[in-house]
């Protein structure tokens, strides 16, 4: 967690009065020797202003090091459900049973609630019935004619060719009989009509003979087929409602919510459950805008909840949103939380450490040189025998260094002490030895041990 700056002064305050009494600034200085306060450098700055001619303001500093700071950051979200449905009907009816409630955990494909389907299965008989039947009339014309139908045709065309045989035979005798007048005009006639009339049988039956050795049309079995296609079609939809007539998980979860009881009308649409998904979780944490360039998927973190104890669980990065928030200048990332045995709910707090790559060292400060100023951060940096008022964006702490970016050179001095109450640009004079860097610290450990 990165410690609070101290509160840096406001430019708008006035400086304090001249004293003109200088043996009453050397009483004020050794009374506050001999308690051991460390409040030398704020009167200086006070009393001995250069401003004032009393000389450089003394102060005590450190070097701005670099530092590969631990690759992590402590953010704050929240649970979150992966998937909420809100599951609705898809066909009209009566309740006719409801198998869970609030709160009952449910798989894939579990029925949940069961229509009325009475009407639905009547109709799905009767459609059975009409398919079957225009499907055998389809597999009679496809088989063709049966081989006893032909041979009654066969037997009906060598009928009409005898009959029309003994005809043309009758007409040739009463035509030689009228040549002697045996026979009359009426009777030619007739013998004439007998035998046109015969030939028009014998054509026609014939051609019902041809017809039944080709079989069916094209066309007929075509409309044939589209029958049969459509009593297929009619039957599928009286068995697609009876099956939406049960309602059905579309993914295992937990029922947070009951819309419909056994007895109601529902309407195709109406909600009649609320279903969570509870395993995997998300947690959804706003991580800054300094840190989020380093945060990548699948990334490692831990999780911390306090409404189970304050275990620690292990997580995923999962995605990033990129939808940053602009008062708070931080992007929403989702982390992905294993939940097998669902005691983990949306909505409750949860702290994480996102554990990010390794990067460059930084440069870094200790944290009593950075001062809260109302646009940010400061620090002094000791140039030319003057304090200069550098802002800096802090990124993280560790310990007492602080990760800071500003126009900072590595190896410069930062005022740590008596830097309240200094101007910019003010004279000021080094008190104590600057801090070693910390390469320079491990090392001479190291050299003792």
């Amino acid at each position: 967690m990165i410690p609070l700056p101290r509160q840096g002064p406001n430019p708008q305050t006035p400086r304090p009065p001249k004293h003109s009494n200088k043996c009453k600034d050397h009483r004020v200085n050794a009374s506050l020797q001999s308690t051991g306060l460390l409040l030398l450098p704020f009167l200086s700055t006070a009393a001995l202003s250069p401003a004032q001619g009393r000389g450089p303001v003394k102060v005590s500093g450190s070097k701005v090091v670099k530092k590969v700071f631990a690759p992590s950051i402590q953010v704050l979200g929240e649970l979150q459900a992966i998937r909420r449905a809100q599951i609705s009907t898809e066909v009209d009816g009566l309740v006719k049973e409801v198998f869970v409630d609030a709160g009952d955990r449910v798989k894939l494909g579990q029925v949940l609630l069961r229509q009325k389907t009475v009407q639905r299965e009547i109709r799905h008989r009767r459609a059975v019935a009409e398919l079957e039947l225009v499907k055998k009339q389809y597999e009679e014309f496809v088989a063709g004619s049966r081989p006893e139908d032909i041979r009654a045709a066969e037997a009906v065309v060598t009928e009409a060719k005898a009959r029309l045989a003994e005809a043309l035979r009758e007409l040739e005798r009463v035509r030689g009989l009228r040549k002697t007048d045996v026979a009359s005009e009426k009777e030619l006639s007739s013998a004439l009509a007998d035998a046109a009339t015969l030939r028009a049988v014998l054509d026609r039956r014939t051609a019902n003979l041809d017809r039944i050795k080709k079989g069916p049309r094209e066309e007929v079995l075509a409309r044939a087929k589209s029958q049969v296609q459509i009593k297929e079609s009619e039957l599928d939809e009286v068995l697609d409602e009876i099956e939406k007539a049960e309602v059905k998980a579309p993914f295992t979860g937990m029922i947070s919510a009951k819309h419909s009881e056994v007895g109601n009308y529902i309407r195709r649409g109406d909600p009649v459950f609320s279903l969570v998904q509870m395993d995997p979780v998300y947690v959804v944490v706003a991580v800054p805008e300094q840190s989020i360039a380093r945060v990548r998927i699948g990334q490692k973190a831990q999780v911390i909840l306090n409404a189970v104890g304050g275990r620690v669980f292990a997580a995923t990065v999962a995605a990033i949103v990129p939808d940053g928030d602009p008062l708070s200048r931080s992007f929403p990332v989702k982390l992905l939380l294993a939940n097998k045995d669902f005691r983990l709910l949306p909505g409750m707090a949860a702290r994480a450490s996102l554990k990010l790559p390794r990067n460059e060292a930084s440069l870094a400060v200790p944290g009593d040189a950075v001062l809260r100023v109302p646009r940010g951060s400061v620090v002094y940096v000791v140039r030319a025998g003057r304090a200069v008022r550098v802002s800096i964006t802090v990124l993280q702490a560790q310990g007492n260094l602080i990760e800071v970016k500003g126009e900072l050179v590595e190896g410069e001095i930062v005022i740590t002490h008596g830097n309240e109450g200094l101007a910019d640009g003010a004279l000021v004079e080094l008190v104590a030895k600057p801090a070693k860097s910390v390469k320079s610290a491990k090392k001479e450990a190291g050299d003792s041990k």
